[in-house]
């Protein structure tokens, strides 16, 4: 309980960093686990003071992002890893409070400045100079106070206009910026800040549309709001409103990350758990798949600076892990989601809610101690427990009466498909992005009603999102070297790098009856259009050859498939291949991945399972009853030892191949491993990220 974030880790990551604790190099790669946004951090060794072993002077992300600290954290020789781990803590909140100070002070692009290229270049080298997280809560004090301040004035619509009309400006110069050629973790900030300025527009054309004059008016009480206090003490500076409801900004550093496009949706989300929290009660989104719910929580979460803890919850999760993971949260102040919660047994569901019911009493009366499994545990006052759930499916249980009283829900059926492509495509400067956004959706909701019904077809929210994200890059791939585009050239050369990334999204997934169908579908949403073929001529160049050696027939068929699964792989992590015995399924993988070692020279290494053939706690792992005791499952073990990177697995490309029949009862347990989360969660509240490779 000394450092509460030790409840995220494994007991072999525990023993590790007992074990090294005098050696902090050991000890940081395992920072990742108990830190939302910290990957590892920046050590000096050389010239330091008398009996410090180590200075850490900066925060690493995930993505790579670097934060420099005010004051370097000094690793004494004799100092305790607890110590400096909490120390860790506590400069990440104050560095970014500080860095946010900065921010704040030197935003200076109001309602009433000059727009002209001198602000347009001190605007940009702004939103480069700070940290993603930090430059996007600046935007966001700076809209919500210039909104207030605007609703306040004697003519509020003309205040209102001058608001709108510094945000479309920001809005020319980001997308402007976007398109040129970026590091990869600037681009990534700047996609961010487009998201978060459209939805700003939106809500302030709103806003004058329905002539809205009054600070207090629900329709703009109705969005989350941020407001800045300089004379408060430097983590209480910022305060987060939504309607009634009022928190204080966590300061948890996210890294860069990915941003949600907000919808009509998401805002009642939002409204729905933000009432919860203030009620002290836990928010239960529901829903059918790829709607949102996770992801809805995850985007809350960070909007107030928390830390967000996603666990795919499985049968094996019994009262006891539970327990370990709520006394967790609840001393940390982080944020749990239980995803798929009634999956669990019921027997154990009701035992929860017990744990549930005592951390929102104690919520309720603002205790500063609870008694939690027997233990006294401290409870930090901005936990929060949210749980989400796909109702009638297949092997799911009822939740207990009990526990539905502790959970405002939230129904989350239909996203807004279109708006969410117009923000993602316009994000990566898609300039005619209104006008092809509502193609997009159509194409894919057209597919889903015209094309035979297949298991494996899915033409929702998240295959759409596949296309989105690969938008851009096609679009700069289609331009380049062809000068600057405008009007009609330009809007023709996006639409042929959509359709030509609709082509390899859809096609590869289609059987052969279904062809047809495609090509009619994208004719009538984009008239004049044709099916693009795969081609990478040094690719089909080395299968040919390497189905030589293999003795296999390279015909034409097969290359197209082999070709249609390397650009599947390349945009996402989790693949199946479908389709009756001896077709050459397992062939196509094999072969690919020779013929990606000659193309890059990274060498490649194939793990096959047959999930069939050994029970789920052997795939998995099993968590003893008694002592508590994790024992690894094959799965779990082959990709602790490519995390490990003790060999050297961090320079190779691991495919892991589950060669079997796909059944619920193992394939359920990778819900999280294959969605945006990219985890496996363990009953021990372990939880592993997927690496890139």
């Amino acid at each position: 309980t000394d450092f509460s974030r030790f409840f995220f880790l494994g007991d072999d990551d525990l023993l590790e960093i007992m074990g090294n604790s005098s050696e902090p190099g050991k000890v940081l790669p395992h920072v990742g686990k108990m830190f939302a946004g910290i990957a590892g951090a920046r050590t000096v060794s050389t010239d330091l003071p008398e009996g410090v072993r180590v200075r850490l002077d900066a925060m690493v992300s995930k993505d790579g992002e670097m934060v420099e600290f005010h004051e370097p954290i000094d690793i004494a020789t004799e100092g305790s890893v607890k110590d400096w781990l909490k120390l860790l803590e506590s400069r990440m909140q104050s560095t970014l409070a500080l860095l946010l100070e900065k921010a704040v002070s030197e935003d200076n692009f109001k309602a009433d400045s000059a727009l002209d290229e001198t602000t347009k270049s001190t605007f940009v080298e702004w939103a480069t100079k700070f940290p993603a997280q930090v430059m996007i809560l600046a935007a966001q004090i700076n809209w919500s106070m210039g909104v207030d301040k605007g609703l306040g004035a004697a003519d509020s619509v003309k205040s209102l206009q001058q608001v709108l009309r510094v945000l479309e400006w920001k809005l020319e110069v980001m997308a402007t910026t976007v398109l040129q050629e970026l590091p990869p973790d600037a681009r990534k900030k700047f996609e961010q800040l487009i998201t978060e300025i459209v939805r700003q527009r939106d809500v302030v054309r709103d806003l004058i549309d329905k002539k809205v004059s009054d600070p207090s008016d629900f329709r703009w009480q109705y969005h989350l709001r941020y407001y800045y206090d300089p004379g408060a003490e430097l983590t209480q500076k910022l305060v987060v409103r939504l309607s009634n409801a009022k928190f204080s900004y966590g300061f948890e550093y996210l890294g860069i990350g990915e941003r949600l496009v907000q919808t009509p949706l998401t805002d009642k989300c939002y409204l729905t758990l933000t009432q919860a929290l203030h009620f002290r009660m836990g928010g239960s989104p529901f829903g059918p798949a790829g709607t949102g719910k996770t992801e809805s929580v995850k985007a809350l979460g960070a909007a107030l600076g928390r830390f967000v803890l996603v666990f795919n919850c499985d049968e094996t999760f019994d009262f006891s892990a539970m327990g370990r993971l709520l006394a967790g949260l609840s001393q940390v102040g982080a944020w749990g989601c239980f995803d798929e919660f009634n999956r669990l047994e019921e027997r154990i569901l009701s035992a929860v809610s017990q744990q549930i019911l005592t951390i929102q009493r104690g919520l309720l009366e603002r205790k500063s101690h609870i008694d939690l499994m027997g233990r006294q545990i401290a409870l930090h006052d901005s936990v929060g427990i949210f749980i989400t759930m796909n109702p009638g499916y297949e092997g799911r249980s009822n939740l207990p009466d009990n526990l539905k009283n502790l959970f405002r829900s939230f129904a989350m059926v239909v996203p807004d498909r279109k708006l969410i492509a117009q923000v993602m495509l316009y994000s990566q400067g898609i300039v005619t992005a209104e006008h092809l956004a509502g193609k997009i959706v159509d194409l894919f909701l057209l597919c889903s009603d015209r094309m035979s019904k297949q298991r494996h077809y899915d033409f929702g929210l998240r295959a759409l999102k596949t296309l989105l994200v690969t938008a851009g890059s096609l679009k700069r791939k289609a331009i380049e070297g062809k000068g600057d585009l405008v009007g009609e050239e330009l809007a023709a050369e996006e639409e042929k790098a959509l359709i030509v990334g609709a082509c390899n999204n859809i096609i590869p997934k289609l059987v052969a009856q279904d062809m047809p169908v495609f090509s009619e579908v994208l004719r009538e949403t984009f008239p004049g259009s044709e099916v693009a073929q795969m081609e990478h001529e040094q690719a089909r160049e080395e299968i040919i050859k390497i189905c030589k050696e293999k003795d296999l027939v390279a015909a034409e068929s097969f290359i197209q498939k082999i070709l249609q699964l390397k650009q599947v792989m390349e945009m996402r992590h989790g693949v199946m291949t479908v389709g009756p015995v001896g077709v050459g399924k397992s062939e196509a993988i094999n072969v690919l991945l020779q013929v990606l070692e000659k193309l890059d020279g990274t060498k490649g290494e194939i793990y096959t399972i047959d999930p069939k053939a050994v029970s789920k706690d052997r795939l998995y792992g099993s968590l003893d009853g008694t002592t508590l005791e994790w024992t690894d499952g094959i799965f779990t073990s082959l990709l602790r030892r490519i995390i490990d990177n003790q060999k050297g697995e961090a320079d190779r490309r691991h495919w892991i191949v589950f060669d079997g029949d796909v059944d619920p009862n193992w394939v359920e347990n990778l819900n999280s491993v294959l969605d945006d989360n990219k985890l496996l969660t363990l009953p021990s509240g372990e939880r592993l990220g997927i690496p890139n490779n």
